[in-house]
């Protein structure tokens, strides 16, 4: 990172008062440079309370915050070809914190208490960081009793929607195309067959053996994808786990269009072509 990147990625942010954007970058540079410790230990003094002071403001919101670094990604992608944009769900356990207040549950860890995060980051084709896109945090809601459902609106599912539309947000106007990366949990039919916007497109590792059609053929998924023809193959390094040593495993690349069939709960939606 070159000299005062946190004065750029802050540079034009709104946080109420002169002098707040600098306080940011000072924090975000000294946490940099302090990887893995403490917010204290790497703030300092001076600058841990007055950081500390700043983010614990009830106006100082993720958007507000990430307001800056945003502009400074759309910017940063102008010109590129491919960004990628990774999205997944992290927690941060906060049992210990008596203190705290409307934490939610994490899990089947009995009594503990977490904040939940959905980041995402996008990268260059070359894997290198471009930038923070979003970071949205939460508490997880209390279990319904059994036998009822909450509406798709209010699922915690509906964080990878979410994401997508804030990712068209930030880089609908970038001029490259998009890839929205995402885990086997976004496997959910809302979320595949969400509207996007041209140049948006969705990378979602399946998790279910769905009913799909490939031309006039009718099938599941797995057995359609393995009948396509393999367009290429990689050797991928697999590390030593636990009673297994390192192994290099051959994966083949298959690509066609599918048109994905709505499951029976949602009978009355029409397929999505993908």
């Amino acid at each position: 990172m070159g000299e005062q990147w946190g004065a750029e990625q802050f540079r034009g942010a709104d946080l109420g008062r002169k002098g707040r954007a600098e306080t940011c970058a000072e924090v975000v540079e000294a946490l940099a440079s302090g990887a893995g410790k403490s917010f204290s230990a790497a703030c300092g003094g001076r600058l841990r309370q007055s950081g500390g002071d700043l983010l614990q403001r009830p106006d100082q919101t993720p958007a507000r915050l990430l307001a800056g670094p945003r502009a400074a990604l759309g910017e940063r992608c102008r010109g590129l070809d491919l960004v990628l944009v990774a999205t997944d769900l992290t927690s941060f356990n906060l049992s210990g914190r008596k203190t705290l207040s409307d934490l939610g549950g994490i899990g089947d860890q009995v009594g503990a208490q977490a904040l939940l995060c959905h980041g995402a980051l996008a990268v260059g084709e070359d894997g290198e960081p471009l930038g923070i896109v979003d970071v949205y945090p939460w508490s997880r809601a209390e279990p319904l009793p059994e036998g009822e459902e909450r509406p798709y609106e209010a699922e915690e599912s509906r964080k990878w929607e979410r994401a997508l539309r804030v990712v068209e947000g930030v880089l609908g106007d970038c001029g490259a195309t998009v890839v929205v990366v995402t885990d086997a949990e976004s496997d959910g039919f809302e979320y595949l067959s969400a509207a996007r916007r041209e140049g948006v497109a969705l990378l979602a590792r399946a998790s279910q053996d769905r009913v799909v059609r490939s031309g006039v053929a009718r099938g599941l998924l797995w057995a359609v994808t393995l009948a396509w023809k393999v367009a290429g193959t990689m050797e991928v390094d697999v590390p030593r786990r636990a009673g297994k040593g390192p192994a290099t495993a051959e994966l083949e690349a298959r690509y066609g269009e599918v048109e994905v069939q709505p499951p029976s709960r949602l009978s009355g939606w029409p397929p999505v072509r993908l």
